[in-house]
């Protein structure tokens, strides 16, 4: 506030003494005075508070959000020789057996060769059952969001692990065989709009090109978790290898290696997409109907109309099919005879078949003999 004729800044005490009146006072009086008011927009918003007004919008479409997960653990050790007393332990050989750690469910994969080392498994040979051990880890989330009234949106996110395998400790050296498998979801929305490739293209895309290039570079990235290591000493490795570091030169990644396809596929194509095409490449297979079937509930011929859809699932050029019905009895074996032709005919597919039937290869359209492994 300032004085009109000096132009004299004034101090003064304000009041606000309702929302539309302010009281003014001053030490000193003055006959007049210059009041300059400004005004603030409540309505204007700092940026930390339309950051806030986001946050609380998104938290509202919120309506349910679920997690869980579920680790277990298990081994099954026959031959064990030490008895369960206080928490399942026993003094064995000056130790505590199976451990402390065991019994909380803490134990490594290494509790077999810990075991064995201990003594604390039997030497009997006629103890054949190998030791068993799984794992499986599962990780679940769903979230439902509601952006407008009765328009609601459910995310669902899901990652499988399981891991099991069978030991055998009597010998010498482990002797372990493992199998396993992983599942997880993916969203690919990058690739939910692209092109896909017609006949007359061989059914080249974008996206099963980027599936080919990362091949490289995935081998590239397995091959360097090679490197640095040292071959087994003991196991099936040439003697002239053993406990020497590793050389490519004897045998590097190559890039169609399942830990080289598996992530190359993922990064190049969506879940959706594969199962898509290998419903329909299933179906013109006549196998629609054992989509969802094991392996051991299939026949010896659908087992191998499976090997060929797993063949065929990328568009090769060629398909090479080496003895193909060489265990199958004359029924089915006359039933994948032409199915390969009808493979033929339907997807102008180039088939390359190795086989000692001379009615099968009668079918074919050109026919090499070979003798002693030469051509004749």
């Amino acid at each position: 506030m300032r004085e009109a004729k000096g132009g004299k800044t004034v101090k003064v005490k304000y009041t606000a003494t309702s929302k539309t009146k302010v009281s003014i006072q001053s030490k000193e009086s003055y006959e007049k005075l210059e009041l300059t008011i400004n005004t603030v927009d409540q309505n204007k918003r700092t940026g930390g508070q339309v950051v806030g007004d986001m946050a609380a919008y998104l938290g509202t479409m919120i309506r349910k959000v679920q997690v869980t997960y579920r680790n277990t653990n298990s081994l099954t050790l026959p031959g064990f020789a030490p008895q369960a007393g206080f928490m399942g332990q026993q003094r064995f050989n000056d130790l505590y057996a199976p451990g402390f750690d065991f019994a909380f469910g803490a134990f490594g994969d290494d509790f077999v060769e810990k075991a064995k080392n201990n003594g604390w498994l039997s030497s009997d040979t006629t103890v054949v059952q190998p030791a068993t051990r799984s794992k499986t880890s599962d990780f679940d989330a769903k979230l439902t969001l509601e952006p407008l009234p009765g328009l609601k949106i459910q995310l669902n996110s899901k990652r499988y692990e399981a891991q099991s395998s069978s030991i055998i400790y009597s010998y010498d050296q482990l002797q372990e065989n493992m199998t396993g498998s992983f599942n997880i979801t993916q969203i690919a929305i990058g690739t939910a709009f692209h092109k896909l490739g017609s006949a007359d293209e061989n059914f080249a895309s974008e996206t099963f090109q980027r599936f080919l290039d990362n091949r490289d570079i995935m081998a590239d990235r397995v091959q360097e978790q090679y490197e640095g290591l040292t071959y087994p000493k003991t196991g099936f490795i040439p003697v002239e290898l053993r406990g020497k570091p590793y050389n490519s030169k004897y045998g590097s990644v190559a890039s169609n290696t399942a830990d080289v396809l598996i992530p190359a596929f993922i990064a190049g194509r969506s879940r959706k997409d594969a199962e898509q095409a290998a419903r329909a490449l299933l179906s013109d297979l006549g196998l629609s109907e054992r989509l969802e079937h094991k392996p051991s509930q299939l026949s010896g011929g659908e087992q191998q109309r499976v090997a060929i859809a797993r063949a065929l699932i990328n568009n090769p050029a060629v398909l090479f099919a080496d003895e193909p019905s060489g265990n199958l009895d004359s029924k089915t074996k006359d039933e994948l005879h032409r199915l390969f032709f009808d493979l033929r005919d339907k997807y102008g597919q180039t088939i390359v078949i190795v086989t000692h039937d001379p009615d099968l290869a009668k079918m074919c359209d050109r026919s090499l003999y070979m003798v002693d492994g030469v051509f004749v």
